[in-house]
């Protein structure tokens, strides 16, 4: 441990407790919302490319798996490889009301519907 003499002692307020008084918590948080968002929404945007193949082409899978995993650290979910698997089978089965699996069940339908 250093003595009082080993630091720079100034008088001023400290600039962080200054800053956080003259922020509006809920400007911040709109713009953390705002970017945040787009962040996100551009990190999977990414990951549904990797999935087709559009990084490093058919040719290096391991590379594009290594790739999706390493953007989609950021999000905190690991998403890709449940979504390659269904977002996949969408594309082969698009517009089968049973096997297409971006058509709602009966069950979501329900659910997720208003009187």
């Amino acid at each position: 441990m250093g003595t009082k003499r080993d630091f720079e002692w100034v008088y001023t307020d400290e600039p962080h407790a200054t800053r956080r008084d003259v922020t509006s918590f809920w400007q911040l948080f709109l713009m953390a919302y705002c970017f945040g968002g787009v962040l996100n929404k551009s990190l999977l945007t990414a990951v549904h490319e990797i999935i087709h193949n559009h990084a490093f082409g058919p040719s290096r899978p391991m590379a594009t798996k290594v790739l999706a995993v390493v953007i989609t650290l950021p999000t905190g979910l690991p998403i890709f490889g449940s979504f390659k698997k269904y977002h996949l089978l969408h594309h082969r089965y698009q517009g089968d009301d049973i096997l297409d699996t971006d058509i709602p069940s009966y069950l979501e339908i329900k659910f997720f519907s208003t009187p």
